[in-house]
């Protein structure tokens, strides 16, 4: 029976003996010091603290879920750098080159176009959530350039790997039992509020008794707490996601994010079982299996997100894969080929598997060209918005008020970002921003293939224990809880469950990569997975899929002596920065995100008006520049002016409305809700000055959302209202041609009711042709 080998002790920094010559009986190594243990507590913290957001969707970074997570990252990085200005070597100089200066452009360029929106107008509060996000990932690759050659890939690639196969498992019973499950309860809890307000034929509320008002409030707090929308056309798009898909999403809130990050994991996992192939004195058969597992299921669960994109840029990463193993030393012709051969085998009858147990239909390949149409559509009205907004861009969390101007008509969705990386980087910060990219782009290719430095490859075995692994794993699940709004937090059994299944992946993971070498190609491979995905996908507002993109690039690559700092001007630099960024984290991200959580708490129990208003102002106040509680307060003040006596209440809705639109005032949709309540009053009061009012609104909001569809139900009454007959046609017309345009593309989201679309057939006339694009539509105001 062959010795087992002895385990070796984790060296942070350079051993102060030397090794004794090979002949002679191996010695144990000496431990740590005591600040060689601390600096290993802050390179496992730095680990957990940024790999815990695979644990919350990623994608919640605008609505302020990831900012405690960012809060802690700026406390442990101000930390950190404290320490090492106290115990670090005074004779130590900090090098800095070419990269860390782009990072650095990186994460601040987003905050130049944040003062854009500070400027002229926007939504400041999203903005701010990005621009901290941002922050945090500058400095995240800046650390991480000079901590993963000194403890290794080791921890990273294993917490990676853990939540590859946390969230393919996840995914996989979403498909199988999720869905199911959730369709069999919502389902009929829908039936029964959608019979209470009827809203096929708009039946008003007052029409409700006392008894099923009640009922329809139980409805809607359940159906709030199960993550189901209110709104008509919110609702009818997620009853249909519910009843047509099962793409599973798992921790992430979109299937084609999973997918994306499937997909880079997937590769890696492909690169370590190619690596242990090659090394044949350490082959262990079982273990080679394992990892086959591994794979299997992650890219199974990649099949059933049905993300075309990811499944491309997979491909394009194999064949990069295989073709730098084939060029390079370490790889022999044959090996690569069966290697291959076997790869794609195997991955055909998964294919077939998946198709045969319903998780992919034909509708996967024969609609990839509905795909690709409209993602030339979001371009090419993302490329008419920028020619508006060239040197600064939207802003970050501000694309959609200002794309849903240039959108097509027979485009559907109003998107958030462009689904496209180049043109996501120049709305968010600029042209300057794009610049850089390329330049980072750029630079790290160069370095790659012209510079690349002739290291010995990594043995991950020496990196990291299957303690500091397991143990990394399930402190990462049990962070992204503790620092997810309290809302959005799970339930404690499923964080136990997670946590147990993450912390043994990782600690199976170390085991399963004992004595196997990594080789910077792979790596390389994976960042060009990413990059391909992100190409036809989003990314900016995701800071864990572009951390991961930079470090896989970028964040590998040795830092040159461009520029030499002292040791203690350094960490000065850093500490404050550090500090800084924290209290501007707790400012302007953490207060009024908990008072957003604490006023939505508040809101579910509350059973008086005054109250909830009361809720609402205080949220309000903390949260100065969120038009969301003044939206909320003017819904409930609308809701309750129903009667004659009900104009100041409508009055007081529409000024609540005013201050929303101050806060946002590129939002369409809420000069449409100002025009609704105003119209209402003036239904009331009769009064022209409520009716102007309200065609200021409509008029502002076609401007800023032509293709809007719904709109033009507005205008048409309002302008019906003011007795000018002709202009009300006009506008019914135009409507009615863009419900054609989506009738005929196939968008349900924004088809009109039907109370709608026979209000604009009635002012348009039966016989009365349609609007020519020389019409406009003029309403008096």
């Amino acid at each position: 029976m062959a010795k087992r080998k002895p385990k070796q002790v984790l060296q942070p920094e350079a051993p102060e003996v030397q090794v004794p010559d090979s002949a002679q009986v191996p010695q144990a190594a000496p431990l740590p010091s005591r600040k060689s243990r601390i600096d290993l507590a802050f390179w496992t913290a730095g680990n957990i603290i940024v790999f815990s957001q695979l644990f919350v969707p990623p994608e919640g970074l605008g609505m302020g879920n990831l900012v405690l997570i960012q809060t802690a990252w700026f406390a442990l990085l101000a930390l950190w750098a404290a320490f090492r200005l106290k115990f670090g070597n005074e004779n130590e100089r900090i090098a800095f080159d070419e990269i860390d200066l782009l990072l650095v452009l990186l994460s601040g360029l987003p905050l130049l176009g944040w003062t854009g929106r500070f400027l002229s107008g926007g939504d400041l509060q999203t903005g701010v959530y990005h621009v901290l996000g941002w922050l945090m990932t500058g400095s995240v690759i800046l650390l991480f350039r000079r901590w993963l050659p000194r403890f290794g890939w080791g921890l990273p690639l294993a917490l990676l790997i853990a939540g590859g196969l946390t969230a393919g498992g996840m995914g996989v019973w979403q498909n199988r039992v999720f869905y199911p499950q959730t369709s069999a309860e919502i389902s009929p809890l829908v039936e029964q509020y959608e019979s209470l307000i009827q809203i096929g034929n708009g039946t008003a509320e007052s029409g409700l008794s006392e008894t099923q008002l009640r009922q329809k409030s139980e409805l809607e707090r359940r159906l709030t707490e199960l993550g189901v929308p209110l709104d008509t056309r919110s609702l009818r798009m997620f009853l249909q996601r519910l009843r047509d898909s099962r793409e599973p999403f798992g921790f992430f809130a979109l299937a084609n994010t999973l997918g994306g990050y499937l997909s880079c994991i997937t590769l890696l996992l492909i690169g370590i079982i190619v690596f242990r192939w090659q090394a044949v004195q350490t082959k262990a058969f079982w273990k080679t299996i394992l990892l086959v597992g591994m794979a299997v299921l992650i890219f199974y669960c990649l099949l059933l997100t049905k993300s075309r994109t990811a499944l491309l840029a997979l491909i394009a990463g194999v064949l990069l894969f295989f073709s730098l193993q084939w060029a390079s030393s370490h790889a022999r012709g044959r090996d690569v080929l069966l290697g291959g051969a076997g790869l794609a085998g195997g991955a055909g009858l998964l294919l077939l598997l998946a198709c045969l147990t319903g998780g992919i239909d034909v509708e996967v390949f024969s609609e990839s060209n509905l795909s690709v149409r409209y993602r030339l559509e979001y371009w090419q009205a993302t490329w008419a918005m920028l020619q508006d907004h060239f040197w600064l861009g939207t802003g970050p969390g501000n694309f959609r008020q200002f794309y849903v101007g240039d959108q097509l008509p027979q485009s559907s969705e109003e998107i958030l970002d462009p689904h496209q990386f180049w043109l996501e980087a120049w709305s968010t910060g600029g042209i300057l921003n794009l610049i850089v990219w390329l330049a980072v782009c750029g630079l790290f290719l160069y370095r790659m293939i012209f510079q690349s430095e002739k290291q010995k490859p990594e043995i991950l075995s020496e990196s990291i224990s299957k303690r500091q692994a397991g143990i990394a794993a399930v402190c990462s699940v049990i962070i992204a809880n503790l620092l997810a709004p309290p809302e959005t937090a799970r339930f404690l059994e499923e964080v136990f469950i997670w946590s147990c299944l993450a912390g043994g992946a990782a600690v199976l993971w170390v085991v399963l990569t004992s004595e196997i070498s990594l080789q910077k190609t792979l790596l390389m491979s994976a960042a060009a997975v990413l990059m391909i995905h992100l190409q036809a996908a989003g990314g900016f507002a995701m800071p864990l899929i572009v951390q991961l993109l930079l470090l896989l690039s970028v964040g590998n690559l040795a830092v040159q002596e461009r520029a030499v700092v002292t040791h203690r001007m350094t960490y000065r630099i850093a500490a404050a920065v550090a500090f800084v960024l924290l209290l501007v984290t707790i400012r302007g991200g953490v207060q009024p995100r908990l008072a957003e959580s604490a006023a939505t708490a508040r809101l579910t129990s509350s059973r008086s008006l005054d109250r909830s208003l009361n809720l609402l102002n205080e949220w309000a106040e903390v949260d100065s520049w969120n038009a969301e509680p003044w939206i909320q307060m003017a819904g409930l003040l609308e809701r309750e002016g129903g009667g004659q006596s009900s104009q100041a209440l409508l009055e007081k809705a529409y000024e609540f409305e005013t201050e929303a639109i101050q806060r946002d005032p590129y939002s369409y949709r809420l000069h449409s809700s100002a025009a609704r309540i105003k119209r209402r009053k003036a239904m009331l009061s009769e009064a022209a000055g409520d009716l102007q009012a309200a065609a200021y609104h409509i008029s502002i909001a076609i401007e800023l959302a032509p293709t809007a569809v719904n709109l033009y139900v507005v205008a048409a009454q309002i302008l019906e209202q003011q007795g000018n007959a002709p202009e009300a046609a006009t506008a019914a017309r135009k409507g009615l041609e863009l419900e054609q345009i989506n009738r005929a593309a196939g968008h349900s989201d924004r088809w009109l009711l039907e109370a709608d679309r026979r209000i604009l057939e009635k002012l348009a006339g039966n016989s009365a042709e349609l609007p020519t694009e020389s019409q406009e539509i003029r309403i008096e105001q």
